[in-house]
């Protein structure tokens, strides 16, 4: 929880702070611009990978149920 006094200590730092320049200012943006991209990427990497792991999970359904339908017939033939 911020106090009264946490609130006064940001604002005299930011009081006392040297205004930044436009090139930093504009590296700043390119550093989070770079970020964001990153994050973006990151994020369409898992988006592929659960893609990749749906197509699993249903293949594997897919085997089960026709493993399951093979044992139910092969019951009903000994039964």
């Amino acid at each position: 929880m911020t106090t009264a006094d946490d609130i006064q200590q940001i604002q005299d730092s930011l009081r006392d702070s040297s205004p930044i320049s436009r090139e930093e200012f504009e590296s700043f943006i390119a550093e989070v611009e770079s970020f964001r991209d990153t994050i973006l990427d990151e994020f369409a990497k898992i988006r592929q990978d659960l893609e990749k792991l749906k197509y699993n999970v249903e293949l594997v359904e897919e085997i089960l149920k026709e493993k399951d339908m093979k044992l139910s017939s092969g019951q009903k033939r000994l039964s």
